[in-house]
């Protein structure tokens, strides 16, 4: 509750908002970004006020044992770096050596960018990404049995069962399931039965008369006794339960990303982490990532000891669900490919970034095998698409702000890693999100803001179609269209006829398409579709209604009114784009209206 509490009062301090800590409650139109990201975050005074309040808060932190932030100043060591896929430069960059940590038995005694940290279950997102570069969405909804041979084999000897309790049906397990924690199975793979007395913590408990058989032996060099066959691992797996059936509740699974490495191995002919330096370590020049432990320690963070800290030994085959290795620099060359879609089309990236399933509170969501969670502290629903890693002493957080073109990185080592990688990510959402919010409305402001006009001779050749459209940023989402005049008709007046409201009661409101194409004389265009809002009806609105509130209903009427047929026009009566100078700072020079292709200056 007091860190809570200590985020809240960053949060409002901030933003000069009370309220800023809690989630959007304000008018909202579409979900995603109001306004374009910003391209030069670090200049603008709020980004420069985030950096200066999370070193700050850090530092305090770090300082006092007993802060309402904690962290752990003697026992861990962590990198963080915030950064924008604008600017080569990251946005922030923050080091912390543990005084306790300061001799260890190898490895550095100072960390760098280029450290190599142990990463966990942040290689599950490595997995799935390797997955996408090599085959995309081709197989996704595809039954694993189809790659992996021994469990359509397990399938066949269940035909005829019907216990479903005990047993799997792989063939209603798709690889999609398996990347969204959506598959139904179990964590880990089961124990070998050597083990069972020895790992039981609670004393007394009668022994299974039929414990599940596992050919493991005692004789492997893998954490915590794994499988060190594939034939062994498989039967470890087989010998378990389902914890539900496929896609009817989230279950977080590490063997599943084994079952995907299995599967695009079969897929492909080559074995997996082959496959995972081709597909992401070389594309993206990643010079401290790697599958398994490097042979040269002397770049890795090694809180005390290996012993310790579980730096070298291998999962097994569980690597690609919680085995990788990676630094900061490398980790943030992956989220920034990610938001660039270096790897992957634009396409195939959006669809990959959407969650598979909400979950209890309604404020996060799963998705491949994201963890996403609703930010705060802006008066819009923000999303971040995060992951985070655990193994022994490490742990590591990188979260991705896809509004705006965004993210920042966590790693951490040492005797709470866990609980430090989770209160840096909280203290940087808390102070990062608002400000990159504020640094987007500010260059809106300073670069689409303005009056645009044209006039251009009528195809009939009989006077002029004339054009003028003001634009503002106000406190409201998107940009606000307070002039639209064709011909000397108020276009505002038009839509209220339309709708059927008054005009004070309607509002045009102005979100970018992430839509692009050539303009003309090496310009841009950026597409930006008109949303006709009605806030007054918000307030309006029963208290506790659902279906009958006109609350966040905008989007059932974009792209509306656009037909030829009907209108005979170019384009939607709601579709505009800015044109964009390219190359220095991308000045806008002027406006297109799509609805009859004319672009008009910008004027002021």
């Amino acid at each position: 509750m007091k860190t809570s509490r200590a985020l809240y009062l960053l949060a409002a301090v901030l933003t000069g908002n009370a309220g800023a800590a809690s989630p959007s409650t304000g008018p909202c139109a579409l979900s995603g970004p109001d306004f374009p990201a910003p391209k030069h975050p670090s200049d603008t005074a709020a980004l420069k006020k985030a950096v200066t309040a999370f070193q700050q808060t850090v530092e305090a932190s770090l300082k006092n044992s007993s802060s309402a932030i904690p962290l752990d100043a003697q026992g861990t060591t962590f990198s963080f770096e915030a950064w924008s896929i604008h600017e080569d430069a990251p946005i922030q960059t923050y080091h912390y050596d543990a005084s306790g940590l300061s001799d260890p038995v190898e490895g550095v005694k100072k960390v760098t960018s280029d450290t190599t940290y142990r990463i966990g279950s942040l290689s599950k997102l490595f997995t799935v990404y390797t997955w996408l570069a090599t085959d995309g969405y081709k197989h996704w909804n595809e039954p694993i049995t189809k790659f992996i041979p021994e469990l359509g084999a397990y399938d066949t000897k269940q035909d005829a069962d019907a216990n479903n309790i005990d047993h799997f049906r792989w063939s209603t397990i798709t690889v999609g399931a398996l990347a969204s924690q959506l598959s139904g199975i179990q964590k880990d793979p089961s124990l070998p039965e050597a083990l069972y007395t020895q790992l039981t913590p609670i004393p007394n408990l009668p022994a299974s008369e039929d414990l599940p058989e596992n050919a493991k032996g005692l004789n492997c060099t893998t954490y915590s006794f794994l499988a060190c066959t594939r034939e062994t691992y498989l039967n470890s797996i087989l010998s378990s339960h389902p914890v539900y059936a496929p896609y009817h509740q989230p279950v977080y699974s590490d063997m599943a990303y084994s079952l995907l490495a299995f599967a695009l191995e079969n897929i492909t002919g080559t074995p997996f982490p082959t496959i995972f330096e081709n597909a992401l370590i070389k594309p993206l020049s990643l010079s401290s990532t790697s599958y398994d432990a490097p042979k040269d320690l002397s770049n890795s963070i090694i809180p005390i000891n290996d012993t310790y800290a579980t730096f070298t030994p291998s999962l097994s085959y569980l690597q690609p669900g919680g085995g990788f290795y990676s630094s900061l620099n490398d980790l943030s060359a992956i989220g920034r490919s990610i938001l660039t879609s270096s790897l992957l089309t634009p396409q195939l990236r959006s669809q990959w970034m959407k969650p598979a399933q909400f979950l209890a509170d309604g404020a996060s969501a799963i998705g491949a095998p994201w963890e996403i969670y609703q930010a705060l502290g802006t008066n819009k629903t923000t999303w971040m698409y995060t992951k985070s890693g655990d193994l022994g002493k490490y742990s590591g957080y990188l979260v991705l702000l896809p509004d705006y073109d965004a993210g920042f990185t966590i790693l951490a080592a040492g005797e709470s890693a866990s609980s430090v990688s989770r209160v840096l990510a909280d203290v940087a959402a808390t102070v990062f999100v608002p400000a990159l919010e504020v640094a987007a409305r500010t260059e809106a402001s300073q670069n689409l803001v303005g009056e645009y006009m044209g006039s251009f001779s009528h195809t009939t050749g009989d006077g002029n179609d004339t054009f003028e459209i003001a634009l503002e940023v106000d406190d409201g989402p998107g940009l606000n269209m307070v002039n639209y005049t064709v011909n000397g008709v108020d276009m505002r007046d038009a839509f209220a006829q339309i709708y059927k409201v008054e005009r004070n009661e309607l509002q045009m409101r102005l979100y970018p398409s992430e839509l692009t194409s050539p303009g003309p004389k090496e310009t841009q265009l950026q597409g930006f579709r008109m949303i006709r809002y009605r806030p007054s009806t918000v307030a309006k609105a029963p208290q506790g209604a659902v279906f009958s509130s006109p609350r966040c209903q905008e989007w059932y009427n974009v792209g509306g009114y656009t037909s030829r047929n009907s209108y005979g026009l170019n384009g939607g009566l709601d579709e505009f784009a800015f044109v964009v100078a390219k190359g220095g700072k991308g000045d806008v020079t002027g406006l297109m209206v799509k609805t009859w292709d004319k672009v008009l200056q910008k004027v002021k």
